[in-house]
């Protein structure tokens, strides 16, 4: 039975890349690409298989099947947390530091946004008061404030950050008011060591010179959204 399990979730990953690939082909027809588009609609429908398939799929080596398998994992959040039992989402908050950990290995901001997104879904749900050790453990994997913090791992906590202060100055209205004051309550808590966190992230992306790059001025540039997401504060 379990090795039926693994073939069958194996032949879905393969349907999945085929689909997404086929999708993004501009010489695909508008016929082939309507059914691409609704096997991963429906992919997307049913966490438990998602979850499995995607988490296999982050590690894809074509950006656009890891993009939308960061997606699908955001959307399991989005949609479906409150159908999760504790395990399962006590499961997704371990995976989400594997993917915290993983996103130096990612090249491309959009991917990194990606894991920033996933992140801020989970914070938006269960921070502060059921994910309390989230930024400790963030900045200590990131070594914020020690000697050799690791830029990516802070831009992608300092994204995270700036997310979740998007949300709550936004009253993002799928968020309740009271997860609102809770998670700005924690924010506010925090802010000593969020303010050098951004600064100190944008001082290292600034000291690149005239080695920057296009990612580097995108990472800048959310820094900066960032610093004003908590400038009132």
């Amino acid at each position: 039975v379990k090795q039926k399990k693994t073939d069958n979730l194996g032949r879905m990953a393969d349907d999945v890349i085929r689909a997404v690939l086929l999708s993004h082909d501009p010489t695909a027809s508008d016929e082939d690409r309507n059914r691409a588009y609704a096997l991963l609609e429906r992919f997307k429908s049913s966490p438990g298989e998602s979850v499995r398939v995607s988490t296999a799929l982050v590690r894809h080596p074509d950006p656009r099947v890891q993009h939308f398998a960061f997606h699908s994992l955001e959307i399991l959040v989005k949609a479906g947390w409150n159908s999760l039992n504790e395990k399962q989402k006590e499961d997704l908050k371990v995976y989400a530091f594997e993917l915290f950990k993983y996103s130096e290995e990612l090249k491309q901001n959009f991917l990194r946004e990606k894991v920033c997104d996933f992140i801020t879904q989970i914070a938006l749900r269960d921070w502060p008061q059921r994910w309390s050790k989230m930024l400790p453990t963030a900045f200590e994997m990131a070594g914020v404030g020690k000697q050799g913090e690791r830029v990516v791992l802070s831009f992608i906590l300092t994204m995270t950050i700036r997310n979740l202060a998007s949300q709550i100055i936004a009253f993002d209205p799928n968020v309740p008011e009271k997860r609102c004051r809770e998670i700005q309550e924690g924010l506010k808590d925090s802010m000593a060591a969020i303010r050098y966190l951004i600064m100190s992230t944008l001082s290292r992306y600034l000291g690149k010179g005239e080695s920057q790059t296009s990612e580097t001025t995108r990472a800048i540039s959310l820094t900066l959204d960032a610093i004003k997401a908590v400038a009132d504060w």
